[in-house]
C-alpha cells in the first residue's frame, strides 16, 4: 500500500507527495475560462546536481476534461479515454481502478487530501 498526501483537495491543481513529505506528482489545470480544460501530469525528475536545490518535473501525461462525452488520457503519444484507462468506482467516483506500468492492477482511493494506492490480486 503507497499513501500519497495532496497539498490541496483540488486534484486538478495539487502537488502529490509521498509519506516521506517528498513530492512526486503535481498537477496543473489552467482556470475555467479556457474552452477546453486540460490537466498537465507532472512527475519529479531526479536531481543529480546538488547545487541545484528546487525540485524540477517531466511531463508524465495530460487530461483533456470533457463535460458530456469520456475525458482523454495521454502520454508518451498514446491517447486513450479515461472511462478505460482508470474507471470510476464506489458511489462518488473518488475509487479507481487501474493497471500500472508494471502491468499489475491497483486501486486508487481519494478520501479527502489523502490517496491511498493498493495493489490488488491478479487474476
Amino acid at each position: 500500500m503507497i499513501l500519497l498526501t495532496l497539498s490541496t483537495e483540488h486534484v486538478r491543481n495539487t502537488v502529490i507527495t509521498n509519506e516521506q513529505g517528498q513530492a512526486i506528482y503535481k498537477t496543473n489545470t489552467p482556470s475555467r475560462l479556457v474552452r477546453t480544460r486540460t490537466t498537465t501530469i507532472q512527475k519529479i525528475k531526479p536531481n543529480d546536481n546538488r547545487y541545484h536545490t528546487h525540485d524540477q518535473f517531466d511531463v508524465l501525461g495530460e487530461i483533456e476534461w470533457h463535460t458530456f462525452v469520456s475525458s482523454k488520457f495521454r502520454s508518451h503519444g498514446t491517447e486513450v479515454k479515461t472511462e478505460v484507462f482508470i474507471p470510476k468506482r464506489g458511489l462518488w467516483g473518488r475509487k479507481r481502478v487501474f493497471t500500472g506500468p508494471d502491468g499489475r492492477p491497483y486501486r486508487w482511493d481519494l478520501t479527502s487530501r489523502v490517496v491511498v494506492v493498493s495493489t490488488l490480486p491478479l487474476h
